[in-house]
């Protein structure tokens, strides 16, 4: 009798450890913020518990790092309907996400330390959206854009649909809305604004490197990708014709998203 009460509060105690153990766990990670749309080749989402391999259909969550290797792309979109695209060789953190379905108080905060990104707004008010480098801080004002951003915070904007205001830690910050020009900004935070892609910025970065949505939309789901026309007016100014670029891709869908929330 007193042996199989000390079993029974033993295996209780058991019991109440691995509860314990799964809380921490749960708590650590809290709810998805949002969800992979497409993972190709390696994708990593690392927080403070572990590292995983992403692959199509996982959630991912605040604080998350994602990163890429050096062909792996990965597709997201969040619960407020922000959707990106991180490129080869890539790394960005979750930094903030709030969103209830009040847009008045939700705020997304996204830390690109290196790499490429093709981002488009979601449902939220576009002051709740802030996108970091290592330089600067980038404002959206409902926007579709993609970004370049070197370790050492040298980095380069291309405009796909409205606009942005970027603010380098040290100067004064510069709107931009030109669809078809480069926003180039050095490490000191200068600004200047290319017609083409000729090799006086970002030097030894290739084109297809830095902005590789917009050399080749393929790989993207739908809802990423650019307008024909905007991909040509870029491809035209790197002399590239690389017409795997445009072939079969229509208007970008900022108001028809792919949906993997209710």
């Amino acid at each position: 009798m007193r042996f199989a009460a000390r079993r029974f509060a033993y295996a209780i105690s058991i019991a109440a450890l691995a509860t314990t153990t799964l809380g921490a766990a749960n708590a650590d990670t809290g709810d998805s913020i949002g969800t992979a749309a497409s993972v190709a080749t390696q994708v990593t989402g690392k927080t403070a518990a572990q590292t995983v391999m992403l692959k199509t259909g996982d959630g991912v969550f605040q604080n998350e790092t994602l990163a890429s290797d050096t062909t792996g792309i990965g597709q997201f979109e969040f619960r407020d309907g922000t959707k990106l695209a991180l490129g080869p060789g890539s790394s960005l953190v979750l930094d903030q996400f709030v969103y209830s379905g009040d847009t008045d108080k939700a705020k997304v905060v996204l830390n690109l330390t290196q790499g490429a990104l093709r981002f488009i707004t979601g449902n939220a008010n576009h002051d709740a959206y802030q996108i970091n480098t290592p330089t600067a801080t980038i404002a959206v004002r409902g926007t579709a854009f993609d970004v370049y951003a070197k370790p050492d915070g040298e980095m380069a904007v291309a405009m796909i649909n409205g606009a942005i205001e970027v603010c380098p830690h040290h100067g004064a910050c510069r709107v931009h809305d030109v669809i078809g020009k480069f926003l180039a900004m050095t490490t000191d935070g200068v600004f200047s604004l290319r017609n083409t892609w000729d090799g006086t910025f970002l030097k030894g970065i290739p084109f297809k490197a830095a902005l590789p949505f917009i050399s080749d939309q393929s790989p993207l789901v739908p809802a990423l990708k650019g307008s024909t026309k905007v991909v040509s007016t870029y491809l035209s100014a790197t002399g590239d014709t690389l017409k795997k670029a445009v072939k079969g891709i229509g208007k970008i869908p900022l108001f028809n998203p792919f949906k993997l929330f209710p």
